[in-house]
Order: C-alpha cells, then sequence, then structure tokens
C-alpha cells in the first residue's frame, strides 16, 4: 500500500510473499493474487525497481567477507531466470527440465546463497555480481 522505501524492506524481511501499491490496476491485483496462490512471490514493477535501486546504492554488503559459494552453470542459469521473474514453471519450460527438478535446484541455490526466497536470489547475486 505505501511507497516508503523503509515499509517494502520491513515487508520483506517479514516475510511477505507479495507488495503493491494502493493505485494498482485491477489487472495487477488479479495476477499477484494467482502469482502468490501459485507460491510464488509477486512484487509490482515499481517496487522490484526501487528494491534494485536501493541494493545498488547501499553501502552495506552482508555477503562482505565471504567465500562467494560455486554455482554450476545450471544454477547460473537458473538464477538469471529467477532474477528475471520467471516462474518455476516458466524455467522449467524455458530450459527442458521438470517443475520438480527446477524446484529442487532453487532450494540448492538459496542453501547455498543463504537466503529464503527469490528476492533474496536477486539481491545475493547483485551483491556478488554474478552477472
Amino acid at each position: 500500500m505505501y511507497d516508503d522505501d523503509d515499509l517494502i524492506i520491513d515487508m520483506l524481511e517479514a516475510g511477505a510473499r507479495g507488495y503493491l501499491l494502493k493505485n494498482a490496476h485491477k489487472t495487477e491485483i488479479i495476477e499477484a493474487i494467482e502469482t502468490v496462490n501459485l507460491g510464488n512471490p509477486y512484487h509490482c514493477q515499481h517496487t522490484s525497481k526501487k528494491l534494485l535501486n536501493l541494493i545498488k546504492e547501499s553501502k552495506y554488503n552482508p555477503y562482505t567477507g565471504k567465500a562467494k559459494s560455486i554455482f554450476i552453470d545450471k544454477e547460473i542459469e537458473i538464477i538469471k531466470l529467477i532474477f528475471n521473474q520467471l516462474t518455476a514453471k516458466e524455467i522449467a519450460e524455458k530450459i527442458y527440465l521438470s517443475v520438480r527438478t527446477v524446484e529442487g535446484i532453487k532450494i540448492k541455490i538459496m542453501q547455498k546463497m543463504q537466503v529464503s526466497n527469490t528476492v533474496g536470489v536477486a539481491i545475493y547475486a547483485v551483491k556478488n555480481k554474478l552477472f
């Protein structure tokens, strides 16, 4: 509902699976509900851009001093697709794997990154310049 940076960060840290501004169009609201209902996160385009800008401008890097995890090529490919907001089903179709296999790889990626959701994957990828 609000566009304040701190509230958006608080929402993510609290584990919210979706975020829309109160002036969202009804088609976006429906898309968000359907996306979250399928178990995927949804953030409106404005919020996604805002988050990426916050990450880019941040001087804080929680991964400083930690050794970067080594990702295999398939994991890097999936990280890029997650970063581009593709769902597990879309990723599976694009790289010719089953949805279950993609979900398993996503879990391994999140464990290596020590994050709990796809937003964390995107943040890690930007902070660690994975691509």
